[in-house]
């Protein structure tokens, strides 16, 4: 069964991230301070939290995801929380504290979209044209978009913005729209480039460095370091990268299991990755028959594609640094909380088909 194959590349890659995340909480014990059980305990209570939902998520029919007033609900809390960072959070609005814990509300407007396009894709006749294919839709989004680069989220705004030029060109929007669109946001993006327009200090000095062809002091230590564990790796939380690099646990995590799992470790799971997004697809394509569903499948698995491109080509310093995780793996509660939560509606998509079949 589909279902199986998507569970178990996700139990690899958590495997795989969770060792490292373990290695990389070390660096407090190893500096002097903080304690291996509270490291060990940080993780876990995260990867419980997540599993929670991730059972909520699953159990739930996913055609309830259908329902107007459930959008609507979901719509209204997502910019909510999103306005919110701006008046309860420091001065990179992107954090909230709820009950003792931060929460990235960015991260789950990655879920929400994807539920947005599926639905609206499902129920929408015309997406050929300019209006209901692409311009309507990405009006929709918008908010939540505009929200998330002002925090400044830039590279999180982009990032939902391809996601959902990619499901709604898959839906049937036409590849010329879907071209002009483009054009449009690269325009628009020289044109913030060259005059210094919304983008931050920081980022158009990243974006300065990448196109002059200078790689950072933090991709030149990260790629040494995922060099130095060889073929089998130095072995779990023996690495040193993790002490140099900073924000090592979320744009620079393929660097420690690199170094501690070796080039086995970084082919493991980038091979994982490949076979849970076949496997998503896959199972979009030959089980799922309605649009929801399908699409709600296939948003899903080009979300993971694009992470996991994004944050391997800043490793590697093909992408200008980012800040995008590298799903269930890159330290932060918030993204794996999401991805747990997109993988329990998944999981309740295939396994209602497989039952239904059965």
């Amino acid at each position: 069964m589909e279902y199986k194959a998507i569970i178990l590349f996700v139990i690899l890659i958590l495997v795989i991230g969770t060792l490292s995340m373990i290695s990389v909480e070390m660096i407090g014990v190893i500096k002097g301070y903080g304690s291996p059980e509270k490291a060990v305990w940080d993780i876990t209570l995260k990867l419980l939290i997540s599993l929670l939902f991730f059972l909520v998520a699953s159990s739930i029919y996913y055609k309830v995801h259908q329902d107007k007033a459930v959008i609507m609900g979901y719509y209204t809390v997502t910019l909510a929380l999103l306005g919110s960072t701006f008046f309860f959070s420091g001065s990179a609005h992107r954090w909230l504290r709820i009950l003792g814990f931060s929460l990235q509300p960015s991260e789950l407007a990655k879920i929400l979209v994807i539920i947005l396009i599926s639905n609206y894709t499902a129920n929408c006749e015309k997406m050929n044209s300019f209006w209901n294919g692409l311009l309507k839709p990405i009006l929709i989004v918008s908010p939540i978009v505009f929200l998330i680069a002002i925090e400044p989220d830039l590279s999180t705004s982009l990032l939902i913005l391809t996601l959902t030029i990619l499901m709604l060109y898959t839906a049937g929007a036409k590849f010329s729209h879907v071209i002009l669109l483009v054009g449009g946001v690269l325009f628009l993006g020289y044109i913030s480039y060259k005059y210094h327009i919304f983008l931050k200090g920081y980022q158009m000095q990243r974006l300065l460095s990448f196109f002059k062809g200078k790689m950072s002091e933090q991709v030149l230590l990260a790629i040494e370091g995922a060099k130095s564990g060889g073929l089998f790796g130095k072995g779990v939380n023996l690495g040193e990268i993790k002490m140099v690099v900073p924000v090592v646990e979320s744009d620079f995590v393929m660097a420690v299991i690199g170094e501690e799992l070796g080039y086995i470790g970084i082919v493991v799971i980038l091979l994982s990755y490949l076979g849970l997004v076949y496997s998503l697809i896959k199972s979009a394509v030959k089980i799922v028959e309605d649009n929801f569903g399908k699409m709600f499948i296939i948003g899903y698995a080009y979300l993971i594609m694009l992470q996991v491109m994004v944050n391997v080509g800043v490793s590697t310093g093909l992408l200008p640094i980012t800040g995008i995780t590298l799903p269930f793996v890159s330290k932060g509660g918030s993204s794996l909380l999401a991805f747990m939560t997109g993988l329990g509606i998944v999981t309740n998509i295939v396994f209602s088909k497989e039952s239904e079949e059965f």
